[in-house]
């Protein structure tokens, strides 16, 4: 096998391998013999499925298949996508309990920990067993007493060492009330460190921010967060500086991307948060509407602060318009 033999020849430099199918048809035939090559191959431990949309790749025949890769999926595989390649929303609860039945069993990993199943459009309602993955057991949180019965079997994803560390759901349709939703079970979640909610069709964005303002008092993990392409507007923008500058804020937030959802931030909102804040250090606000004032805040407050001198605003500047 072709594939065996250049990690053979690399085996020395102790890489890490990910392996990505684009537009590929596999057979339940060939399952088998790709799942074995897999558990001989420890490099491997990404695993990437992608569908372009002028291909008709995307069906239920093409779902078996994913199921049955999922079933065999070796312990050492550390991270998979899923772009626009999953037809059924019963795939999807297969994945979820492929995911924790995997960190129930152990055996040579710690099991999945990052997850991107983008670009399907799909809604909350279809989603819910992954984004379930992020909620604290009870045992863990005394205050959650509504866990579904479903999943009370499973440990939590914060037990130990497992549990998800990254999760891209971007390019669906969560919504408002379903991005709130995936941003709340952070709250009392210890291990998550990136979410990207991006192009979800968030309108407005006032609720998923409120929901992060009450995450933002007890998460200390989170450190990424992506909400580009939405519809944020600018009250959401104001909402989402309270919530990372809020007296109460006890957060890791690094990484911030707001970029291409066309609001006019308010020079007083923009200079609170680069300047109160004081862990992000990576703010995009790309494709939106900034006022000159905006563009004099960020100088201003980037030249008073050392730490906000690695902030950047990927090209702020360029959108810079008199309002």
């Amino acid at each position: 096998m072709i594939l065996s033999a250049i990690l053979k020849a690399n085996e020395t430099f102790g890489h890490e391998w990910g392996l990505a199918f684009r537009n590929s048809t596999l057979s339940k035939l060939t399952v088998p013999s790709f799942v074995r090559s897999l558990s001989q191959m420890p490099a491997i431990q990404s695993l990437s499925f992608r569908v372009d949309d002028e291909t008709t790749e995307r069906s239920e025949a093409q779902d078996k298949v994913y199921k049955q890769i999922l079933t065999e999926l070796p312990p050492w595989i550390r991270w998979l996508t899923l772009d626009n390649c999953l037809l059924k929303n019963m795939t999807i609860d297969f994945l979820a309990l492929a995911i924790r039945s995997q960190w129930v069993g152990g055996g040579g990993g710690n099991g999945l920990e990052g997850l991107a199943l983008r670009n399907h459009e799909f809604r909350t309602d279809a989603l819910r067993p992954v984004i379930e993955l992020l909620r604290v057991s009870c045992d863990e949180d005394k205050n959650v007493t509504s866990l579904p019965r479903r999943l009370k079997r499973f440990p939590s994803s914060n037990g130990g060492l497992r549990g998800l560390v990254y999760l891209d759901i971007s390019g669906n349709v969560l919504e408002d009330a379903g991005a709130a939703e995936t941003i709340g079970l952070l709250r009392h979640n210890k291990r998550l460190r990136a979410l990207d909610l991006s192009f979800n069709y968030i309108t407005g964005g006032t609720q998923v921010a409120n929901a992060l303002k009450l995450v933002m008092r007890t998460n200390t993990a989170l450190e990424t967060l992506r909400l580009a392409g939405n519809a944020i507007d600018t009250r959401g923008f104001s909402v989402i500086t309270d919530a990372l500058t809020q007296r109460e804020y006890v957060g890791s937030m690094r990484f911030l991307d707001l970029s291409r959802n066309q609001f006019k931030p308010d020079a007083r909102d923009l200079g609170k948060l680069i300047s109160t804040n004081h862990t992000l250090t990576y703010l995009s606000l790309e494709g939106n509407i900034l006022s000159e004032d905006c563009g004099m805040t960020v100088r201003r407050v980037r030249a008073r602060s050392a730490r906000i001198s690695i902030l950047s605003t990927l090209s702020c500047f360029n959108y810079v318009t008199r309002i």
